[in-house]
């Protein structure tokens, strides 16, 4: 819109621009051949003449009229009709010509008392030539102009394009060197601006930039788009597959001088990061029942247990209980597996989930007190039974890993059309991640979270930490809280 309003102001300053060049003209060809009026018409798209200009200052133009025959060609006549002037008075037309032109762009016309003689008319087709010539840069000017503010509002929509965009935008010169990074480029990478431009491919290995140099410019050379799979690394050195989109950018001489590189993780291998890190999860969340589960029931299998009622009635409780947790365990990663199953079709039902998280938290312990804050809330659409799990798989991992004398507390609320449950924990204020933010409880819980379409966050302001899961809201659906 800005560009078009730029364009447009360049245009309206042009045609005021080219109406004073051609009322200078008119007033040069009167006082030039001693004519009492002149007009500058130029011609129209339609081929119709329409008058810009007229001399002396103050002169009103010619309305619109129906050309004579043979209007646009020099020569000497009496007055046309539409110029209401005197019968007995001569008119003198000299077109605005220039060598190469297939017809005139316009004519200047004067009205003499006296009939012009052949001086008079050469003087004034020289004129006429000149103010074509003028007329034909002005309107080159004109032109280019309107390019200028086309690519400059080009030039704008881009810039804006770049910082906003979501996919790591990243521009080289041919050796290599980063000229431009936004801010994707940071969230991808690790490298702030400062640190990433003026460096070679920093995203490269070292052993691979040689290649990779080569490949940079064998693109630019054949000035061609290449799309492919590719291994970079983060600022930290650790392995990132990522999806690259190279095109080259040329130069106004017509050679490629830089590279634009679009670069995103690529989903394959997200994917494949978050099935083996739930997996490895999974297995550990496993491990400790099963473990305890194998050992009692060697316990079980001893004759001295045997022999001991009591000894076996403790061994038999503790067996079963281990056996209750294994079971649990299993519905939990059962619940991970439908979550990993994008073919699977959730069960959307309106879901209150800080009653959920409390209901979860008494289920996982008595012994731990949270408080069901009130306030603004909405419903949010979940599947219940993996909400239920997923949410005991959260609640046991905060039970385990902070003191019983810690009180955690719920609070709904509302971010635009999402529900938002936050789960306050107050202890020391977690160094970037918790400790135990690779265990399964907090995978399965980030994965339950984008597959229903909404977001897993963990945070805190140094006093409180929070975890905060937001899902989308149920329409129309408030809770009683």
């Amino acid at each position: 819109m800005r560009a078009r309003t730029v364009i447009k102001s360049m245009r309206d300053a042009d045609e005021r621009r080219i109406s004073r060049l051609l009322s200078t003209a008119a007033d040069d060809v009167r006082e030039c051949v001693g004519a009492s009026v002149a007009y500058a018409l130029l011609m129209t798209e339609e081929g119709r003449p329409t008058c810009v200009a007229a001399a002396p200052t103050g002169r009103a133009p010619l309305p619109p009229f129906d050309p004579p025959e043979g209007w646009d060609r020099a020569g000497v006549s009496r007055p046309w009709a539409a110029t209401g002037a005197p019968a007995e008075q001569w008119l003198l037309a000299a077109p605005l010509e220039r060598t190469g032109m297939l017809e005139p762009a316009g004519v200047l016309v004067a009205l003499c008392d006296a009939r012009p003689g052949p001086s008079e008319v050469r003087s004034a087709s020289c004129l006429a030539r000149y103010a074509a010539d003028v007329l034909d840069i002005a309107r080159e000017n004109e032109r280019l102009r309107g390019e200028a503010s086309v690519a400059n509002g080009l030039a704008e929509v881009l810039e804006a394009a770049f910082a906003a965009s979501g996919d790591a935008v990243l521009v080289l010169d041919l050796d290599g060197r980063v000229v431009r990074w936004n801010d994707a480029c940071e969230a991808l990478y690790g490298w702030s601006v400062r640190d990433a431009v003026g460096r070679v491919l920093p995203m490269v290995e070292s052993s691979a930039r040689t290649a990779a140099l080569r490949h940079l410019r064998q693109a630019a050379a054949n000035a061609c788009f290449d799309r492919r799979q590719i291994m970079h690394v983060t600022a930290s050195g650790h392995p990132l597959a990522v999806d690259v989109s190279i095109l080259p950018v040329a130069d106004p001489d017509g050679t490629a001088g830089t590279v634009v590189i679009v670069a995103r993780e690529s989903e394959r291998a997200r994917q494949l990061d978050v099935r083996s890190a739930l997996a490895d999860s999974a297995l550990r969340r496993l491990a400790a029942p099963l473990t305890a589960l194998t050992g009692f029931a060697q316990l079980l299998s001893r004759d001295y247990v045997l022999r001991d009622p009591v000894g076996r009635k403790e061994v038999v409780q503790s067996l079963s209980a281990r056996c209750a947790e294994v079971e649990t365990a299993i519905e939990e990663v059962r619940a991970a597996q439908r979550l990993l199953d994008t073919g699977s079709r959730l069960s959307l039902a309106p879901l209150d989930l800080s009653r959920a998280i409390v209901e979860s938290s008494a289920r996982v312990s008595t012994r731990r007190e949270i408080h069901l804050a009130t306030g603004e809330a909405r419903l949010a659409m979940a599947d219940p039974w993996v909400a239920e799990r997923t949410l005991d798989s959260l609640m046991r991992l905060l039970d385990a890993n902070h003191p019983r004398d810690v009180r955690f507390s719920v609070r709904a609320a509302v971010r635009g059309d999402a529900s938002v449950a936050s789960i306050s924990v107050p202890c020391e204020p977690w160094a970037g991640t918790p400790p135990w933010s690779d265990e399964f409880g907090v995978h399965v819980t980030r994965l339950f979270a984008e597959r229903h379409g909404g977001t897993f966050e963990m945070g805190g302001d140094g006093a409180t930490n929070e975890i905060r899961i937001v899902l989308p809201a149920a329409e129309g659906r408030t809770t009683d809280g």
